[in-house]
């Protein structure tokens, strides 16, 4: 009975944090430190994650269910931070929800100073400012660690949630596309750059994550981890 009863409470709390997550984000917009909304939503997934552990000591046959519900509400929880650090946060100055606000003016400065279609060319330029102290620490790790680190995550629920993502060639081509339409709707919306070495970021982050996650000892480990 105690179990069912942590069990319970884990999820509770759990529900109550992404409440205040979504209130603070959505309703009064509140947009905090990304690394602080971060370690939020993975304070949710640990209780989430143990909520599981006493739900399935409790009865063994809630064990399947509640950790592949557990998967999912990870799942939307990142895709939602994805969408909302790309799209609509504030913090990084971005409205979101202008769309077409097109002239030709308008147009030809977002052409000129905001898309960038030459490989590698952003990345040089902001390791070459942080090596001669002319971009920030801050600036840096933002814009080529995060943006190298935000979507690796694909490479743990994609190949768990659907099972043609167990196919390298289909988990590129499926993450190439997701950051493609990302990189799209910033450019209809004006949400930030258009830039070709997001993608190569963006899609190489998370390729290395795949191949990490396929190594045997790691993938026998996070089975364990994420099935109690």
């Amino acid at each position: 009975m105690k179990n069912k009863i942590f069990s319970i409470l884990f999820y509770i709390i759990s529900i109550f944090l992404i409440i205040i997550y979504f209130y603070n984000n959505f309703i009064i917009k509140i947009h905090h430190n990304p690394i602080l909304r971060v370690i939020i939503l993975l304070i949710i997934c640990v209780l989430t994650h143990f909520g599981a552990i006493f739900g399935s000591k409790y009865n063994k046959k809630y064990k399947y269910v509640l950790n592949k519900i557990n998967l999912i509400i990870w799942f939307i929880l990142y895709l939602i931070l994805i969408l909302t650090l790309t799209l609509f946060d504030s913090y990084f100055l971005r409205s979101g929800s202008i769309i077409f606000p097109w002239n030709k003016t308008l147009f030809r400065d977002y052409m000129n100073y905001v898309i960038n279609l030459i490989p590698f060319k952003i990345i040089f330029q902001y390791t070459i400012g942080f090596i001669n102290d002319e971009v920030s620490l801050k600036i840096f790790l933002y814009n080529i660690l995060g943006n190298f680190l935000a979507f690796m995550p694909f490479a743990l629920f994609l190949p768990r949630l659907f099972e043609k993502e167990n196919n390298m060639r289909v988990f590129i081509f499926t993450m190439i596309i997701i950051v493609l339409l990302i990189e799209i709707c910033q450019f209809i919306t004006l949400s930030g750059t258009f830039d070709i070495d997001d993608l190569i970021l963006n899609v190489g982050g998370s390729f290395i994550m795949y191949k990490i996650l396929k190594i045997n000892k790691v993938n026998i480990f996070i089975n364990k981890l994420l099935n109690n």
